[in-house]
């Protein structure tokens, strides 16, 4: 496994195989959201899709455009 120590931190192997890449994002978002559960007491959309959409989101979405 070779870490791209540029700006984007991309995961890939010598097989081009972008499932670790997938595993640390998924691991990564899945820490967040276990912090805004722990964190956030309110459970209202207008509380919780801002900060979804803020933080979330935008790590799952750059994932995917690789």
């Amino acid at each position: 496994m070779e870490r791209d120590l540029g700006v984007l931190g991309v995961l890939v192997d010598n097989k081009l195989n972008m499932s670790e890449q997938w595993a640390a994002v998924a691991k990564n978002t899945n820490r967040m959201l276990g912090c805004m559960n722990k964190g956030i007491t309110s459970r209202d959309k207008e509380v919780i899709i801002p900060l979804y959409s803020a933080l979330v989101r935008p790590h799952l979405e750059r994932c995917l455009q690789f």
